[in-house]
């Protein structure tokens, strides 16, 4: 009867152990698919924003805040000359 009791004790180990692997190799996948997502969006990042290929991430975000800063006054002038060109008085 011990014996039996002492291979199930061990199964039991050897299950937890096999599982605590699984569970590791699920946290990687993920952790390694969340990186690649991350990785695809700052790539898509340094297309959209001028002069940015080769920066650094601090770089790249405070140059994106520039850049979208520029597009706001951008299309706050343009807004202004259309405003202009109509001869609207509102």
């Amino acid at each position: 009867m011990e014996i039996l009791a002492k291979d199930t004790v061990s199964d039991r180990r050897i299950a937890k152990q096999v599982i605590k692997k699984k569970v590791e190799m699920v946290s990687r996948s993920s952790r390694s698919s969340e990186k690649r997502i991350c990785l695809k969006r700052i790539r898509r990042l340094k297309k959209m924003v001028p002069k940015s290929e080769s920066m650094e991430l601090n770089g790249l975000f405070r140059e994106t805040a520039d850049y979208i800063v520029w597009l706001q006054m951008k299309v706050r002038m343009m807004q202004a000359l259309v405003h202009v060109l109509n001869g609207s008085d509102e």
